[in-house]
């Protein structure tokens, strides 16, 4: 097995401990549609266990590629602090940004995942766009942009990044400095990523590499998504965005038995509690209820109905 120093083609995934069994699934779906030589993964994290170190060395012996673990340090810790988040995010969205620091220093391009995507198809040709003169290559995202009211807004849950670029104008730096100063970034990073990255130091990139998934997304926002994606027929990356991921039980939008599938031959197959069967609150219990209808299963439907007529959840 190559060194990961002496890697063509470096990519890095970023979660926290909680997510890592995703994380690893979608590390897995990368490596069986990808078999180019000379690529390398970095997982980011703040914490593995015992367990998940020996699913990402299966992985890593199976498909003979380094995957490297870097826990963050004390001094990263420090670095992130006082990053604005909101809502269901967390610190760990950040991690990120520590990519140019934790990647070799005569890496010129590292390509950045999130840990909620499928990788359904060769990817390599990635590595080859003209990021270069360039902070990054990113793909437009048009929910965001509604959320932001900014043209030119893109998604950071693919980022092919200009190592050099990005080391030379601190761009990580800048990024939370300006985070820091603020307490209403509604999609964490991303929003401060496109306030602090110039438009004209952006290579846009085809959405095939960034197919947006959302379950029960506002009409008009996904009639905006509908027309950007227009025209895709086989993308080459899923990402499931949103709160309401494929794992869940409720999860209702296109797309979820290809993850379900790569989740099956992945390492994580058998990871007790994956799977999220059962609703927390009652909007998830309605979900279920109509998942279970559109299925043609009205008894599980009228029974997940029950239960929300029930006021089971009130506090």
């Amino acid at each position: 097995m190559q060194n990961a120093n002496n890697a063509r083609y470096h990519v890095v995934f970023c979660a926290d401990r909680n997510y890592l069994p995703y994380l690893g699934v979608t590390a897995y779906s990368l490596l069986a549609n990808n078999r180019a030589p000379g690529l390398a993964i970095t997982v980011i994290t703040d914490e593995v266990d015992q367990q998940n170190r020996q699913r990402f060395d299966a992985l890593s012996d199976n498909f003979a590629v380094p995957v490297t673990i870097y826990q963050i340090s004390a001094q990263d810790r420090q670095d992130l602090e006082g990053a604005d988040v909101q809502g269901r995010f967390t610190i760990a969205n950040y991690f990120r940004l520590l990519i140019p620091r934790v990647t070799p220093a005569t890496a010129q391009v590292a390509l950045y995942l999130d840990a909620d995507m499928i990788i359904d198809g060769d990817v390599s040709g990635l590595f080859e766009s003209a990021v270069a003169g360039k902070a990054l290559g990113v793909c437009p995202d048009p929910v965001g942009r509604r959320f932001n009211g900014k043209p030119g807004y893109f998604n950071s849950g693919l980022m092919l990044i200009n190592l050099p670029h990005w080391r030379e104008q601190d761009i990580a730096g800048k990024v939370l400095a300006y985070a820091a100063t603020r307490n209403d970034l509604k999609l964490c990073e991303q929003d401060a990523l496109n306030a602090i990255v110039p438009v004209e130091s952006i290579l846009w990139l085809s959405l095939e590499y960034n197919y947006m998934v959302y379950d029960r997304l506002k009409t008009e926002y996904q009639r905006d998504l509908d027309i950007a994606l227009g025209g895709i027929s086989s993308p080459k990356i899923l990402h499931y965005t949103g709160a309401t991921k494929p794992w869940h039980a409720w999860f209702s939008a296109p797309h979820r038995d290809k993850y379900l599938d790569y989740l099956r031959l992945s390492p994580w197959h058998d990871v007790s509690g994956l799977l999220k069967m059962q609703a927390t609150n009652v909007q998830q219990e309605f979900w279920l209820g109509e998942v279970a209808e559109t299925a043609g299963d009205f008894r599980k439907a009228a029974a997940h109905y029950k239960r929300v007529a029930s006021g089971i959840f009130r506090q």
